[in-house]
């Protein structure tokens, strides 16, 4: 028979550390200037976590996913997908959606199917249209294709899912649709090869214009190594995806880049200098990519960055441009207003400063609110929001759909992926270098009722005895 005191230790153990848990989202850092909220603890594990997405849908919601590595006595276990959404002002309760023994990409987007993920560039999970959803609600993962890790998906005006990604088995770039009426994908449509020999591609991002044309953007690493990034390429196409134009945007030494479409014919293009060249930079066609203006350093080089993820880029209900990129352990907020641009604001200040901070995520819901999802020390997960200026977009009815019938989540063996390394993200943060906003008030709170139930069960015991 097991000791009773070990019994009684870990009892209370397994108590403070549900109370913990219970108290431990919503925790507050300082305010922010500029109309930001105080950023919120999200989540927070001894694991390690990463890529963090954020996705809004049609409701007015946002939906934060972000893979999750368990660690435990210095052994790394399974990455897990983490889902929450956010029902305002509250974060709902955190869903595991999906187990895989790898995971190194993550994008999601809504369609009239409802919320879609590709994970790790080759696995796609997805869930109905409500709003009420949760991880009941999933279904897959399906095992697509051998892709490099960062692909994404895009949404089209007649409600179609669009992927596109790198293969790993050709180093080709393709875009696949997924059918809305049948819900089946089609047939890869080829974008093309990479422009340089010996090169594979990868941080494929794609958007898809109001009138079906599709645009692709993509870096291209040296093989075998993965490093160091070749250059930056733009296609697009008018006709579906038939026939392919190709433009390079920018050289060696530049990589993570993304596509972001305005509210007329615009197309901007954002992307990054790695370690050394540094920079986050800004170029946009007013004609739906045929010509384009100069680009722009929206942070200079040679100032710091790296391949710190992407710069995010989402436009207003007014057609205003806001970006969002890390550098020297902060996020940073720029926004283009009347043609130019702000100066930079730090919106993480407050939240475990001095720890590693990476890759923050922004979406815009209903064309006026931001929201802004970012880790630090790989173990925290922070939220911010802003209300912009600009008018709200009136959310989509709720849709009143039948009971399904929920089957199982299995996950489906994928293919082994191996991740294009990059080189200059830094080495991870030691458990010491972690810190722990509230931990004191937090643990004031929970040691009393810890104690209480240590107590009550010695009396339990005692009774018992005589």
């Amino acid at each position: 028979m097991s000791n009773p005191v070990l019994r009684l230790t870990g009892a209370v153990i397994l108590v403070s550390s549900f109370l913990f848990a219970l108290l431990l989202p919503g925790v507050p850092a300082q305010a922010q200037a500029g109309g930001w909220t105080r950023p919120e603890l999200v989540f927070q594990d001894s694991g390690l976590v990463d890529h963090v997405a954020l996705v809004s849908d049609p409701y007015g919601q946002v939906n934060g996913f972000w893979l999750f590595t368990e660690q435990s006595l210095g052994t790394t276990g399974a990455v897990l997908v983490y889902y929450t959404r956010l029902d305002d002002p509250n974060w709902q309760p955190i869903d595991i959606l999906v187990a895989r023994n790898q995971g190194v990409g993550l994008a999601g987007a809504t369609s009239v199917n409802g919320l879609s993920l590709l994970i790790n560039g080759s696995d796609y999970a997805w869930s109905g249209a409500s709003p009420d959803r949760t991880a009941k609600d999933w279904a897959g993962p399906l095992a697509l294709q051998l892709a490099y890790p960062n692909a994404d998906l895009a949404t089209a005006p007649d409600g179609a899912l669009w992927m596109a990604y790198g293969s790993q088995g050709t180093n080709e770039i393709y875009a696949q649709r997924l059918d809305p009426q049948r819900s089946a994908w089609q047939e890869p449509r080829l974008v093309g090869d990479t422009a340089n020999t010996n090169a594979a591609p990868d941080y494929v991002q794609m958007a898809v214009a109001p009138d079906g044309t599709l645009h692709v953007v993509w870096a291209e690493f040296q093989l075998p190594s993965g490093w160091p990034p070749l250059g930056l390429y733009y296609a697009q196409s008018t006709d579906g995806g038939a026939t392919w134009t190709r433009r390079r945007v920018a050289g060696d030494g530049y990589n993570q880049p993304s596509v972001v479409l305005g509210p007329g014919s615009e197309v901007y293009l954002t992307w990054t200098g790695i370690a050394g060249v540094g920079g986050k930079y800004f170029q946009e066609s007013l004609d739906g990519g045929r010509t384009w203006l100069d680009t722009v350093a929206v942070l200079p080089a040679r100032t710091g960055g790296g391949s710190e993820g992407r710069p995010n880029l989402v436009v207003d209900s007014n057609g205003n441009l806001h970006m969002l990129y890390s550098n020297l352990g902060c996020a940073w907020y720029v926004a283009r207003l009347v043609g130019s641009w702000t100066d930079p604001e730090c919106v993480s200040a407050g939240s475990a400063d001095g720890d590693l901070l990476e890759a923050p995520t922004m979406a815009i819901s209903l064309g006026h609110r931001l929201d802004v999802l970012y880790w630090t020390g790989r173990r925290q997960i922070w939220h911010t929001s802003l209300l912009l200026d600009s008018p709200a977009i009136t959310p989509a009815a709720v849709p009143i759909l039948p009971t399904p019938t929920v089957a199982p989540i299995t996950a489906t063996p994928a293919p082994t992926v191996t991740p294009t390394p990059l080189p200059d993200y830094g080495p991870l943060p030691t458990s010491a270098d972690v810190t722990q906003p509230g931990m004191l008030s937090l643990a004031a709170g929970v040691a009393p009722v810890a104690l209480l139930l240590l107590i009550a069960l010695f009396r339990q015991r005692r009774r018992r005895t005589t």
